[in-house]
């Protein structure tokens, strides 16, 4: 008995399955969206009235919760409604609807300075992105700035551009690339001139030292070319008086004139000394016979006889006039 019933269940079945009602799905094509935007519900109904069934045919661009979609990725999103069926309607054929996920958009934020001074700590800079991707920033003029690291470094004075950037993904498109300019002036520079010692005219020549914080080159030149002259940086002395000197630096791409720096030292005399060797012995009545004399100057001796009533001189020219001592006394009161 049991066997029959099983039998005639069976075939209550066949008999049924045979005779379902066909149903169909309409399933509303959903529009493309881009990513980021909310999720949102699509429509699909069966013709028989039974619930439709939603999923995703591509789980990482998009998932199906209920009738929910939320947008996983940027691409092609597969979504498929089905209906299974039940006693009374056969399941409907299984409907299909693919929709594009465009990549959303980005927007860079880029904070530089304005401005900033050649040799000065380097300025900060910061550039993020809305997608919050890395944003990658590079200079647009390497021969007065470089970045290394995120880190901006200053190597010349002028416009330095400097670009930030974003290329996007598989969700976002490549932001607008934003330049930013920082205006680098010219750093200020000063010479060290250290104070001159004293000289006596006729030194030997001398060397002096001044240096840049620049570290360019150093010139010279004298105010007072009658007392002194330098040539390079050899000072030569050619009078007694006040020397004075001056330091340049004119500056270069990347720094201003230094202040002129300026020093003096005093130029002495030279000491000198009378050459007399002591006249051989005369006799009254000898022809006028000239004297040896000389400054170790170079500078004219002046001789006067201190005895004229047995001497007398003209110029170096010694005229004996009387017998007894003759008495010479020379001279040089020095110059300047």
């Amino acid at each position: 008995v049991r066997a029959a019933l099983l039998i005639l269940a069976i075939v209550a079945a066949e008999y049924c399955h045979a005779g379902s009602t066909a149903q169909t799905i309409t399933f509303v094509q959903p529009s493309d969206k881009v990513y980021g935007a909310p999720p949102f519900a699509i429509t699909a109904t069966a013709s028989s009235g039974l619930a439709v069934a939603s999923s995703s045919q591509t789980p990482s661009i998009c998932n199906v919760s209920a009738k929910t979609v939320a947008l996983l990725g940027g691409g092609s999103c597969s979504l498929r409604a089905s209906q299974a069926g039940n006693s009374t309607f056969a399941a409907a054929p299984a409907v299909d609807r693919i929709f594009k996920i465009a990549k959303a958009p980005q927007a860079i934020t880029f904070t530089a300075p304005a401005t900033a001074i050649f040799g000065s700590t380097p300025p900060t800079i910061a550039a993020t992105s809305s997608s919050q991707l890395t944003v990658t920033l590079v200079s647009i003029a390497p021969s007065l700035c470089t970045l290394s690291g995120g880190v901006l470094k200053i190597i010349g004075a002028g416009a330095c551009v400097v670009r930030a950037q974003q290329p996007g993904n598989a969700n976002y498109a490549a932001a607008t690339a934003v330049d930013r300019t920082i205006s680098v002036a010219k750093a200020n520079q000063l010479i060290t001139f250290a104070p001159l010692s004293p000289r006596t005219f006729a030194a030997a020549p001398f060397s002096i030292v001044a240096t840049a914080s620049s570290m360019l080159h150093v010139a010279f030149s004298t105010v007072t070319a009658a007392v002194c002259t330098v040539s390079l940086n050899a000072v030569s002395m050619h009078a007694a008086g006040t020397c004075t000197l001056r330091a340049t630096q004119p500056g270069d791409s990347n720094f201003n004139a230094a202040p002129i720096s300026i020093q003096s030292f005093a130029v002495a005399r030279a000491p000198q000394s009378i050459v007399f060797p002591v006249p051989g012995a005369r006799t009254f009545g000898d022809p006028a016979s000239a004297v040896s004399v000389s400054a170790t100057s170079g500078l004219a001796v002046t001789l006067v006889s201190t005895t004229p009533s047995i001497c007398r001189l003209s110029g170096v020219t010694l005229t004996v006039v009387a017998a007894g001592t003759c008495t010479v006394r020379a001279t040089q009161s020095g110059d300047l």
